[in-house]
């Protein structure tokens, strides 16, 4: 279960009204567009 944002400067947090979180891809290619926006540097996403 997805708890919060891990875009920088993001704040949100599950709790929050009229907000939704998901998981960043499995697949290879759509993956690493999700990476490369959420702009963190040095950072991957576990599992």
């Amino acid at each position: 279960m997805v708890i919060s944002c891990c875009a920088v400067g993001c704040a949100n947090r599950q709790g929050k009204a009229n907000i939704s979180f998901y998981r960043i891809p499995f697949d290879g290619k759509r993956r690493q567009r999700w990476v490369a926006a959420i702009s963190r540097k040095n950072w991957q996403p576990s599992k």
